[in-house]
């Protein structure tokens, strides 16, 4: 049935004249399949339905599970390294979070599915090891440290590899993330811009180090491809008339 759907989009594609686009061993690639846009933005819907359970159920059973942040310089306090991004404050402090997440997550998967889940998991736990070396003894909580990380990611990657859709998509997080780039400085003590910080330079170092792997993928047209090959003629013929060079071409 997979088989089905890409030779029907590869029909597809021919029928509109795109040459379509095959990866470095020859096979075709199912880019804009359907498939592969669905699959990114289910696990994010999937990842972000876990936290706002999490958040349900200490509201239900009138619990609270900041202990489970991260706690800096403390033992005990490691164990917000793998659990910080699942807890928030309040319904407020998850919402503010959840469309930015969404986003960027989805991107990741999408833009960078070589290195997306070794990215995901890189920010996650570097991310929390960075504040509990670095930050305010206090804890800290909720995943606005993903959000830093993996936007972070996508704007330096798009810098790094010069692909203009990573740096829109990081754009357009930050819109929907008003006040990011004021987010890693120390403006409201309530806030933990250490985590923002760390996730940010996480993201970066991540960005560089993934440079070459996952290129961004470009669609030629046929007619586009037309006229270059004809202005490469004619750029090579140019000076040419009479020459027995030119004959030769003709």
């Amino acid at each position: 049935m997979f088989k089905d759907t890409k030779n029907l989009l590869k029909n597809t594609i021919k029928n509109r004249e795109v040459a379509f686009v095959i990866d470095e061993k020859n096979r075709p690639m199912d880019y804009g399949c359907i498939i592969c846009v669905m699959r990114p933005v289910l696990i994010s819907i999937i990842f972000i339905s876990f936290l706002w359970l999490i958040k349900f159920t200490e509201r239900l059973f009138n619990l609270n599970f900041v202990f489970l942040g991260v706690r800096p310089g403390e033992i005990k306090g490691l164990l917000g390294i793998f659990t910080a991004p699942l807890i928030h404050t309040d319904f407020e402090h998850l919402f503010s979070n959840t469309p930015p997440l969404f986003v960027s997550m989805s991107g990741i998967l999408y833009l960078y599915k070589k290195v997306s889940w070794k990215v995901f998991f890189s920010i996650y736990f570097l991310s929390g090891i960075g504040v509990w070396i670095f930050a305010r003894p206090s804890y800290h909580i909720g995943a606005s440290t993903l959000v830093y990380g993996f936007v972070s990611f996508i704007f330096f990657s798009g810098v790094f590899r010069k692909d203009k859709r990573s740096i829109a998509l990081a754009l357009i997080v930050t819109l929907l993330y008003g006040g990011m780039v004021w987010g890693v400085l120390p403006v409201q003590p309530t806030i933990s811009w250490e985590g923002h910080l760390s996730g940010a330079v996480t993201g970066i170092f991540l960005a560089f180090y993934y440079r070459k792997v996952d290129p961004p993928i470009e669609i030629v047209f046929d007619d586009e491809e037309d006229y270059l090959d004809n202005k490469n003629n004619e750029e090579w013929t140019d000076g040419l008339e009479g020459s027995e060079e030119l004959k030769w071409k003709k």
